[in-house]
């Protein structure tokens, strides 16, 4: 598939970079998943944005030595949802911008969604 994207995280570990678990993959063409990435203060957590099918976050936590989706999408139905990310230091909180009328940003507890699922 085109354009499907791929993340993966490495550890910098005695003069050596390492990988760390699997690679996280865009499941469509055009997904261009990981135009966005941010990794949780400890590197336990990892936000990724992708375009297709629709503009989305998608959470993985490092689970059993490999990255594992925690939660559901995150969507809000706007172009350009997803243009900026960041978790904070535990990977606890997400932010994520959109390209809403000149700019809008949405907080996510990401425990709290995980849990009442």
């Amino acid at each position: 598939m085109k354009n499907i994207g791929q993340c993966q995280m490495y550890q910098y570990l005695n003069n050596k970079w390492s990988k760390i678990g699997n690679s996280i993959i865009g499941d469509s063409p055009n997904a261009e998943l990981g135009y966005q990435v941010s990794l949780s203060g400890d590197g336990n957590r990892v936000a990724v944005s992708l375009k297709e099918p629709a503009w989305i976050v998608r959470v993985y936590q490092f689970l059993d030595s490999d990255w594992q989706q925690i939660g559901n999408d995150f969507n809000e139905n706007i172009t350009e949802y997803g243009i900026s990310i960041d978790l904070n230091l535990d990977g606890s909180i997400l932010a994520v911008g959109a390209n809403l009328k000149n700019g809008t940003v949405f907080i996510y507890d990401i425990d709290i969604d995980i849990n009442t699922e």
